[in-house]
């Protein structure tokens, strides 16, 4: 048993903590913020939601690479370099599957429109100019349906 190596201490927090977000930014975008949008397209919620978007996304561009790399050195330093330990053993074929999973993903988003898609939420794909009249007054009420993305503009 090897003692406490604070560099794959620190290496390890930041690849738990960069799944910990982005895991929990994508259950917060599928579960929350998107049904959310879903039920009440108003112009503060689509910009809301357009908002988030944008921050997930932005987030998901430095959480991908941080995973990737954190991952590889834990995989380095546990099994080092030699193909014959990834094959070898049931972490060493984990560690490729992850791997694989990883670059499908990256694939997907890459090659795929349906993945790269602006938003379920209708309106979140065209904020430009959308309510430029004061905030609350495309607001529905409660007799309302709240089925439409509306502007005076």
């Amino acid at each position: 048993m090897r003692g406490l190596d604070p560099v794959a201490a620190g290496v390890r927090i930041l690849h738990l903590t960069a799944f910990a977000v982005w895991v929990g930014g994508a259950v917060w975008n599928i579960f929350v913020a998107v049904p959310t949008g879903q039920k009440r397209p108003t112009i503060g919620v689509v910009r809301a939601a357009g908002q988030q978007l944008e921050r997930f996304r932005w987030a998901v561009r430095f959480i991908v690479p941080t995973l990737l790399v954190t991952g590889l050195f834990q995989a380095v330093d546990s099994l080092g370099t030699a193909v014959t330990s990834y094959l070898g053993s049931g972490v060493g074929v984990a560690v490729l599957a992850k791997v694989g999973c990883i670059g499908l993903l990256v694939v997907m988003f890459k090659l795929c429109p349906m993945w790269r898609a602006c938003s379920p939420i209708e309106g979140v794909c065209e904020l430009d100019g959308l309510g430029e009249s004061d905030p609350g007054e495309n607001e529905p009420t409660d007799d309302e349906p709240h089925t439409e993305v509306t502007s005076d503009v």
